[in-house]
């Protein structure tokens, strides 16, 4: 996929590391800037798969998965809120804004997305696609930077863009697994990844959240019950919360964080949550909980910023999971099929955490610390032939596991932030090196600026950074 026109061997070079979501919608946007400002561009998209677009979040070809959001909220554009509407209408008349629809065409829209930006931009700018993954990004003496991948020429680049993505889930049973390794299965998104796993057999989820919901879905897919057990394992013994069946209003937030400033509360985490339940009852019965929550949206990376490093760790322990299972909701039509097959006896949900597993070639034994209701805990034991790590992306940045943040961070170009959600950065997306001052010619988006933002893996956030990203990075070359 490539668009190349007069002078392109001269022009800069932006070089976009990741191509999932992030990197792809900066590599639009690059392409559709280059082509209004009549600039010459090069642009170069790393990517390990053998596809663009997809990433973790769209790869599934399961059409049971469906988007979290409804279509209305999910163009690529900033300024073109129908552009997915619009597109999907052209394939399947009949489509409504508040449709939720399988994943599968979300991927097939951003490579639509991508290809009419690389026709449009032909003659003025150039895409080429690397389908390698990066070891390193250094920095040459001349203040270029070098992209490295083994196996593959050393590439020079005026920019780069880094935009990973998700962090590879954590290995929750790390210490804790004794025998053979032959029924975990630690990547639920590998292609393939329950092709042996039987109607038949029980099946342990590590991790209650939106990745044990899609996994549900995929094991228990016929209208009949499904004979082998799924149980979904987690601490919080809480699965995502589900979208309103029509469009909720968000409620005016800004009334009750006005007080909490005023009262030197709003950088509180107990004081957030209280005011949050209290705003919620004295609204009424009749009031919808998700107006709240989306009335809080506008308004979380201020209060994010507000909190301090004990802060922060406070919510890590006592209110990550509860927001973030109001706060990253199901479709009405997969949390209908969740409570079936729950009534059905087919997906039974544990209050547990695993203490040990003793796996065989034929099942494993996982003996878990379960909290009742009053409180109190208990140990048993439940034997399946399957478990599965569901417990989602990580939230921290593993220095030696990451290796283009790895090269980034000793080279000096980057720090990470004491809690280790990322990158440490500006208010442009530019890393903070480590004499405290941004780093020119390098940008990050994503989840990577957790530290700075929080909230910043859903498309209505990544899609305003890419555009960010893509204007400041042409305005870097100017």
């Amino acid at each position: 996929m490539s668009a190349s026109g007069p002078g392109r061997a001269s022009a800069p070079l932006v070089a976009i590391v990741g191509g999932g979501f992030s990197g792809v919608m900066v590599a639009a946007n690059l392409l559709r800037m280059s082509r209004e400002l009549a600039r010459p561009l090069r642009v170069a998209l790393f990517e390990r798969r053998s596809e663009v677009g997809k990433g973790a979040a769209y790869a599934t070809q399961d059409e049971a998965h469906l988007l979290n959001v409804p279509v209305r909220g999910m163009s690529a554009w900033p300024d073109r809120p129908e552009d997915f509407l619009q597109w999907l209408r052209a394939r399947r008349p009949g489509t409504e804004g508040g449709d939720f629809v399988p994943r599968v065409h979300y991927a097939a829209y951003l490579d639509h997305t991508l290809r009419r930006e690389v026709e449009a931009a032909s003659g003025v700018a150039e895409l080429v696609i690397h389908h390698v993954e990066v070891e390193r990004v250094d920095r040459a003496p001349d203040h270029a930077w070098v992209v490295r991948s083994p196996g593959s020429a050393d590439l020079r680049a005026d920019i780069v863009v880094i935009a990973t993505g998700h962090r590879a889930p954590g290995d929750p049973m790390q210490g804790r697994w004794n025998g053979p390794r032959d029924r975990w299965i630690a990547d639920p998104w590998r292609p393939d990844a329950l092709a042996q796993v039987k109607d038949t057999d029980a099946v342990a989820l590590i991790g209650s959240g939106l990745t044990a919901t899609d996994l549900s879905l995929s094991l228990c897919r016929g209208p009949a019950p499904r004979p082998g057990r799924v149980h979904l394992l987690s601490r919080s013994g809480q699965m995502p919360r589900v979208h309103a069946a029509r469009p909720v209003q968000p409620a005016d937030m800004l009334p009750v964080l006005n007080e909490l400033a005023f009262t030197g509360r709003v950088s509180r985490v107990r004081s957030l949550v209280r005011a949050l339940r209290t705003a919620i009852r004295q609204a009424g019965p009749d009031a919808d909980w998700r107006a709240f929550i989306d009335g809080l949206r506008p308004y979380t990376h201020g209060i994010w910023g507000a909190l301090s490093l004990d802060e922060r760790r406070r919510f890590f322990r006592h209110a990550r999971s509860l927001w973030e299972v109001h706060r990253h909701r199901t479709a009405p039509e997969i949390g209908a099929r969740i409570d079936a097959l729950r009534r059905s006896g087919a997906l039974v949900s544990v209050r547990a955490r695993p203490l040990s597993a003793q796996a065989t070639s034929d099942g494993v034994s996982l003996r878990l610390r379960e909290r009742m209701p009053d409180g109190s805990s208990r140990e048993r034991s439940i034997q399946v032939q399957w478990v599965v790590n569901c417990s989602g992306p990580s939230a921290t940045v593993g220095h030696h596991e990451d290796r283009v943040a790895a090269s980034l961070i000793d080279a000096g170009h980057a720090r990470m932030d004491p809690l280790g959600l990322g990158f440490e950065t500006d208010m442009l997306g530019r890393p903070v090196g480590r004499d405290g001052r941004s780093t020119g010619g390098l940008w990050v988006l994503g989840s990577l600026r957790r530290p700075a933002l929080w909230e910043t893996t859903a498309v209505p956030e990544l899609r305003g950074q890419a555009e960010t990203v893509a204007r400041e990075c042409l305005a870097s070359l100017a």
